[in-house]
């Protein structure tokens, strides 16, 4: 249909170009219909480039503008994709989106009866209780704009593009075929910088804390200049300055010092009570990998393989061995290759015997080849906090297994990134944790106990069909477009 190009008239007369369409941008869904600006450069984005969800590989505040046409409505989940799309946005930059109207294009039909890929819908005017509450459905107004600018973006201007539409033509007829259009267009500005630094104090470390990435991203995103001390390659290409000399700066985190998992919940509230922003609902991209790194990935995820992390620094916490055996055979069962990584100074648990194939770390380090490793698997199967943070953080399909810790450690993802399975032994009267969110542990009075035994197999084996599955799709989808 070349949706960009028929349009290129009437947005060239609106003076399009000259407001919004300047500079560096990127065409998301750009097909064989890539944008023509009049002063500046546009990056074709398709799938051959990578998940254009996720945008893997495009750095926070690469562009000057992102403009996408007939895209979102294919895409599996608006919103996220929607944040990624800002976070690429350089501060003052533009969000120009096209998408086919539901009352014009799919004539109020679902599912689509002009195109079966459609995944989503979107309207000026049909809300959302209007089609049955249907979550795929969105009203710009009520649901689109609200959303943004929890992101940082605000909405200029709204349109209801129908350029050479015939009202007159029966609700069968797909006029878009032709010269007409059914769209809507919405276009946003995201905020300039604030100025204040924001210092998250004992926060960079391990694994362990790579929870708390997506809260570092998301208050850079809304235009807080981000302080703190780098201590591993977890934060590389992440927009964090060492916080000295910087006399405006609001400290975050000041509670956490002797903590390892910092709780989601505990973060949202010194967030909101410090500065004023409310973090409760907001998800956002962890691990910050760059274009070279991402290709990479892609290669590994062929290659079809799962993690087991199963060891931790508390022996009453590890995985029992009999457990993992037993999710090991049901991992291989669905054609996954099961991958683990040695732990200094654990000798006495049984790697040898559990796991046949090992990634080549000579020691635990929070390195990026070890991210990597992480980042390419089918599903990272984990039972402590540095690897289920790690995993979560890297985009990774990811199943806790947890034990004290709870699901409250992956608040920052989307829902189908991730699913958790809780220990069915009561460890409250067991440890004596010095945080009972977090479960940092003091002392443990059975000493001989693995609780990691205390698990339902079942409920695990269907949690990773599920993730398996998720992660099959978008192999073959990427598979598919890199073979067209």
């Amino acid at each position: 249909m070349k949706e960009t190009s028929k349009c290129f008239p009437e947005r060239a007369r609106r003076g399009d170009f000259e407001r919004y369409l300047r500079g560096r941008g990127v065409d998301i869904g750009a097909a064989n219909d890539p944008l023509c600006v009049l002063d500046g450069r546009v990056l074709a984005w398709d799938l051959s480039n990578g998940d254009g969800m996720t945008l893997g590989g495009l750095l926070d505040g690469e562009f000057d503008f992102v403009y996408s046409s007939h895209c979102l409505e294919h895409i599996s989940d608006v919103e996220y994709a929607l944040i990624n799309w800002t976070r690429i946005l350089r501060p003052g930059g533009i969000l120009y989106i096209v998408v086919p109207d539901f009352d014009l294009y799919e004539k109020r039909h679902w599912p689509s009866r002009f195109n079966k890929d459609h995944t989503a819908t979107f309207s000026l005017s049909v809300t959302r209780s209007d089609v049955g509450s249907r979550c795929s459905h969105f009203n710009v107004y009520s649901d689109i704009i609200p959303f943004l600018r929890r992101y940082g973006v605000e909405i200029l201007e709204t349109r209801l593009e129908d350029y050479h539409y015939d009202y007159g033509f029966p609700p069968d007829c797909d006029q878009t075929l032709g010269i007409a259009s059914a769209q809507v267009c919405f276009i946003g500005r995201k905020m300039k910088r604030k100025g204040t630094a924001v210092f998250l104090r004992n926060c960079l470390g391990s694994g362990d804390h790579a929870n708390l990435l997506p809260a570092f991203r998301y208050l850079n995103n809304l235009g807080y200049d981000m302080l703190g001390y780098r201590i591993n390659s977890l934060y590389d290409n992440v927009a964090i300055a060492e916080p000295h000399a910087r006399a405006d700066r609001i400290e975050i985190g000041v509670d956490f010092k002797h903590q390892i998992n910092i709780p989601a919940t505990q973060l949202i509230v010194d967030i909101r009570q410090r500065i004023g922003v409310d973090m409760n609902g907001i998800v956002f991209p962890g691990i910050c990998f760059n274009q070279s790194e991402c290709e990479l990935i892609a290669e590994s995820r062929k290659r079809t393989y799962a993690n087991i992390f199963p060891a931790t620094s508390i022996r009453q916490k590890t995985i029992a061995p009999t457990a993992v055996r037993a999710i090991s055979e049901h991992l291989e069962r669905v054609g996954l290759k099961v991958m683990s990584a040695r732990v200094p100074g654990k000798d006495d648990y049984p790697w040898e015997d559990l796991f046949k194939h090992f990634h080549p770390y000579r020691e635990r380090s929070f390195d990026r080849r070890w991210l990597l490793d992480i980042a390419g698997a089918s599903i990272n199967v984990c039972c402590d906090g540095g690897s289920l943070n790690a995993s979560l953080a890297a985009g990774a399909p990811t199943l806790g297994l947890m034990t004290i810790a709870d699901s409250s450690l992956m608040t920052f993802y989307p829902k189908w990134q991730w699913r958790a399975v809780q220990s069915t032994f009561p460890c409250s009267p067991c440890f004596r944790p010095a945080n009972y969110d977090v479960g940092v542990v003091v002392g443990c009075e059975h000493f001989d106990n693995y609780c990691g035994q205390h698990f339902s197999l079942d409920e695990i084996r269907q949690c990773i069909d599920e993730l398996v599955q998720s992660s099959a799709r978008t192999l073959s989808r990427s598979l598919a477009e890199a073979n067209r």
